[in-house]
This record gives C-alpha cells, sequence and structure tokens, in this order.
C-alpha cells in the first residue's frame, strides 16, 4: 500500500500547478482511492468568489469529495492528504482540520462511499511517512 501512495504523490503533485495563483499560501492536495483505482482528486482553491475575502477558500478535502461521483454501491475508500512546498519538490507534514474531519466523515457516506483510513504526508528527516488516522479516530 505504501508503494501506491507514494505513485499517487507523485502522480498529483504537479496537477496543481496551473490551477492557482497560491499568494503564498499552502499547497495541500486531497486524494480519494482505494487499492488501485482513484476516485477523485481535489487541492486548496483560495478567494474562488471573491479575490478579498479569505474566507472564500475551499480545502482540498471538500474539492474533492465535491468531485466525487454518486454511488449506489457502498465502496470502502481511503483518502490521502499531502502538502508540498512552493517548488514542488519536497512534501511536508499537514493534517486534516476538524472541518474536514467531519466531512470527509459524513460527505464521503452521503455519496455512498465508507471511509477506512486517512493517510496524511507527515515527513521526518526529509524522509516521508504517513500519518495513518482511522475513522473511529475521527
Amino acid at each position: 500500500m505504501n508503494l501506491y501512495i507514494r505513485d499517487l504523490l507523485n502522480k498529483y503533485k504537479d496537477v496543481r500547478s496551473v490551477k492557482n495563483d497560491y499568494n503564498g499560501h499552502k499547497y495541500i492536495g486531497c486524494i480519494i482511492f482505494n487499492k488501485n483505482i482513484t476516485y477523485s482528486y481535489g487541492y486548496n482553491i483560495y478567494n474562488k468568489f471573491n479575490k478579498n475575502v479569505f474566507s472564500n477558500s475551499i480545502h482540498a478535502e471538500e474539492d474533492a469529495i465535491y468531485k466525487l461521483k454518486y454511488t449506489k454501491k457502498k465502496k470502502k475508500v481511503n483518502v490521502l492528504i499531502f502538502r508540498i512546498n512552493k517548488s514542488f519538490n519536497k512534501f511536508m507534514t499537514v493534517l486534516p482540520c476538524y472541518k474536514c474531519r467531519l466531512k470527509l466523515k459524513y460527505g464521503l457516506i452521503k455519496k455512498g462511499y465508507n471511509l477506512n483510513k486517512i493517510y496524511c504526508t507527515n515527513v521526518i528527516d526529509n524522509k516521508i511517512n504517513f500519518i495513518v488516522i482511522k475513522k473511529s479516530e475521527l
């Protein structure tokens, strides 16, 4: 599983480089997947509606859930949340905020998915590890 997650990180880390004007904000992405299937991905979107108001931002977890298609079958999924520096060459430690934890817990259910685990990048001494959050810990 760890190797697949690392492949996902490398695949999606550059996609965001053309999406936003970041203005020094955090580069955070979220991927909803299971085994070798990617169901959805999202990135932080800043000042989507009004460039003068920061609260109009959308978190990566919200963006990924919004893009996720509804399903009638209960599918078990994992979530990968990552943070990367402005040069897109170094991963950083990240954890979901309280609001996003709730969105992941209940938003996935509304779309027909069952959350298994959340993997968050955790960098120690320039080595990428993962913090694993189980659904029961949300």
